[in-house]
This record gives C-alpha cells, sequence and structure tokens, in this order.
C-alpha cells in the first residue's frame, strides 16, 4: 500500500518524500532555445544589413552584389563539394576510415546551406567556412567534439591504469600489467 502525501508538505510532492513534482530539465533545452533565438534574430539581422547596404550604395547594386555572391557560393560549393567527394573516394580506395574527409565534407555541407539562406551574414559564413585556412581548423573541431560524443555515449575506454596486480607464475596465471593504454600510437604521449 502507497502512502498518499498531502502537497502542502514542503519537499513532498505526487511521487513520494524527495519529489517535487517538477521535471528535471532536459538535456536538449538549450539547444533548442539557441536554435530558436538564432530563428528569430538571423532574419531580423539579414534584413537590417541588407537595409544599411541597400542605404549606402543603393537597391539595384545591392540585388546585384546578393546575385554576384550567390553564384559565387554556387561555383565554391560544387567545387569544394567535388573536391570532397574525390577525397571520400580516395580514402575509400585506400581502405581507411575516411574521418577527416567526412569532417571536411560536412563543413562543405553546412555552408552551402547556409549559401541556400538569403542575406550577407549567412553568405559571408558561408564563405569563410569555405576558406582553405579555416575549413581543416573547423573539421578538426568537427571530428574531435563527434569523438568525444560518441567515446562518452558508448563508454570508449582510451587507457586503463592497473595498479597492484601480483606477478603471476604459470600456476598463479597473469603478469603485472602496470599501465595498458589502448590509444593508437599516434595519440599516445
Amino acid at each position: 500500500m502507497s502512502t498518499v502525501f498531502p502537497p502542502s508538505t514542503p519537499g513532498v510532492g505526487p511521487a513520494g518524500p524527495g519529489a517535487t513534482g517538477r521535471r528535471t530539465p532536459r538535456r536538449g533545452r538549450p539547444r533548442l532555445m539557441l536554435f530558436v533565438a538564432l530563428a528569430v534574430l538571423l532574419p531580423v539581422l539579414e534584413i537590417a544589413a541588407l537595409v544599411a547596404t541597400g542605404r549606402a550604395i543603393g537597391v539595384l547594386p545591392t540585388i546585384l552584389v546578393l546575385l554576384a555572391v550567390s553564384v559565387l557560393g554556387l561555383w565554391l560549393i560544387k567545387r569544394e563539394g567535388l573536391s570532397s567527394w574525390r577525397s571520400l573516394r580516395q580514402a575509400g580506395r585506400e581502405g581507411r576510415v575516411p574521418t577527416q574527409e567526412v569532417a571536411n565534407a560536412a563543413v562543405v555541407l553546412g555552408a552551402g546551406a547556409l549559401f541556400l539562406l538569403p542575406g550577407f551574414l549567412t553568405d559571408v559564413l558561408a564563405v569563410i567556412l569555405l576558406l582553405p585556412v579555416v575549413r581543416p581548423a573547423v573539421a578538426r573541431f568537427l571530428q574531435r567534439s563527434v569523438e568525444q560524443r560518441v567515446a562518452a555515449r558508448v563508454g570508449i575506454v582510451r587507457s586503463v591504469r592497473v595498479d597492484s596486480v601480483p606477478p603471476r607464475t604459470q600456476e598463479t596465471g597473469p603478469l603485472e600489467l602496470g599501465h595498458l593504454d589502448l590509444r593508437p600510437r599516434a595519440e599516445r604521449d
């Protein structure tokens, strides 16, 4: 038989002692709030940039600049997308896992998505992402963040410290291990 607690009891909610009846915040909520804020602010900022540019150089030149940036963006996306595709295929031919190539292709895809949005700010950000100096850095950041998230969710062990394991003879078992490093050689200190 369960005990029913009155709602006026402090610190005791409908689920029992210690429950407050409030939901715990979800992990995805800050990301959702950021997405909503960007969805509201980005169009406002884009319109402000278009109006400011239109006032500075005129309406017709502003439209021509927008068209020129769009054409440049399409050309860049085609060129960099084909380059990413070639590098993905080359990695497949060599029989290696194309982690760097996939991260690079994701950055190019993100830049392409930014080019699809109308406005100067997203186009400038897309061009910045496609720069040969910026794109590899963003791809490395993306690759590392995905690796960390996957490792955290899956529970991948990269290094193990084994202490006080008694030495083992043929009758008693394994030898003392000390420290067993499971990382690839390139990542070891």
